[in-house]
């Protein structure tokens, strides 16, 4: 990822509402008018300013992800939820695989591919949407910028954005940003973000039950790391996140609390997801295995594949796991779950084709090319199909 993406998307974590929110409504600010844009002489406009910049570098990026299905399902997602600011907002999904959603104060939203990977259903994905809409409406940029003026050294912080050039130093973002005492004044703003992030959710017609089930997504992937006996899961991966949500039990009480006196839509709620993310998520589940961080990304797909309709691609992301790290028995391991992935729904072309590579180099090379033709029959306009008719012939 170049690093002036990198340095936009963490400026726009700054001036977004998914870091640190401080007063809210309390702070006698109004919420947002559809259509607003500020006074180019308040503080808020050089905020504006900020948000428009690291929106152009988005825009632009490389890392934006430009999959036709999956940004038609989040604008139609983005504009039923935003209701009366679907005009103001423009939604990007961006290819970093971390679990992170932004509302910056100008209207972008930004979709990390790491939440899409979590999202089990439209509607989970659409519950921390509405959360951050929210952030955007109440305009809780503002509220906690001022309140940053006041009690930091903000100039020192944002000083911090320019020696950012890598997805672990955004990582460590939400912990300086939370310097003196700002982090004291982010419940309320939370807390206003869930009930009215809820009731969004609701209005739009997906299930009420999904903003307490992201909650217990979190918490299991919290509890992954005791569960595997792995390293901290979320002071990693979910690190971006959690630093201003804080995953508690009482927080998704709360939200299925509120699902229990909500009235079910009485249509069935849309559920688009996985359709929307045929042409990427494998992609996605890749870049997971690229942080090269073992064993969260273990913990993740182990506690995806608990009820993944498309187990094939997890087991193929395992396979890979293990391959990369190449430790030990660890090719065996690998050929096991690319075993595993060509048995299962979803199986990617390439977990035949490892299969038959595996196999070929351990002098099996009759089990290979049956492998090789399940491969050419799976991705019969594969790239390296010539090579791979030479293996046959041989």
């Amino acid at each position: 990822m170049k690093p002036r993406l990198l340095l936009s998307l963490a400026a726009a974590m700054l001036l977004a509402g998914c870091v640190t929110h401080e007063t809210g409504s309390s702070s006698g600010i109004a919420t947002v008018n559809p259509g607003y844009r500020p006074d180019v002489k308040t503080d808020e406009a050089g905020i504006w300013l900020t948000a428009d910049k690291a929106e152009a570098d988005l825009r632009d990026s490389a890392n934006r992800v430009r999959d036709p299905a999956l940004n038609a399902l989040v604008s139609d997602m983005v504009c039923k939820l935003a209701a009366e600011y679907c005009g103001d907002l423009r939604p990007y999904v961006v290819r970093v695989p971390h679990f992170n959603a932004t509302a910056s104060p100008n209207g972008a939203i930004s979709i990390w591919s790491g939440l899409l990977i979590r999202a089990r259903t439209e509607s989970e994905l659409a519950a921390v949407v509405g959360h951050e809409i929210t952030h955007y409406a109440r305009r809780h940029t503002l509220a906690r910028f001022r309140n940053a003026r006041e009690n930091t050294d903000v100039a020192a912080v944002l000083g911090l954005l320019g020696a950012t050039t890598g997805v672990a130093q955004i990582a460590e973002l939400p912990h300086v940003i939370a310097v003196g005492n700002i982090q004291a004044f982010s419940r309320d703003n939370e807390r206003e973000s869930d009930e009215e992030g809820f009731n969004r959710l609701v209005k739009a017609g997906y299930e009420p039950s999904a903003a307490a089930d992201v909650w217990k997504r979190i918490l299991d992937l919290k509890k992954a790391k005791h569960e595997f006996e792995y390293e901290s899961y979320e002071d990693r991966t979910v690190r971006l996140f959690v630093a201003s949500h804080p995953p508690s039990e009482e927080r998704e009480k709360s939200l299925r609390e509120l699902a229990e006196k909500t009235a079910k839509p009485t249509v069935p709620p849309p559920d688009r997801l996985r359709q929307a993310l045929v042409g990427v998520r494998l992609d996605f589940l890749l870049d997971e295995v690229k942080l090269g961080q073992f064993r969260e990304s273990k913990a993740l797909f182990e506690l995806l594949l608990k009820d993944d309709p498309l187990p094939g691609q997890i087991y193929y992301a395992l396979g890979e796991l293990y391959r990369k790290r190449a430790k030990d028995d660890d090719e065996l391991v690998s050929m096991s779950y690319f075993h595993q992935a060509c048995e299962a729904m979803g199986a990617p072309p390439e977990a035949f084709r490892m299969v038959a590579t595996i196999r070929w180099r351990r002098g099996e090379k009759e089990l290979a090319k049956e492998y090789f033709r399940r491969y050419l029959n799976a991705a019969p306009d594969a790239g390296d199909r010539d090579l791979i008719t030479h293996y046959l012939g041989s």
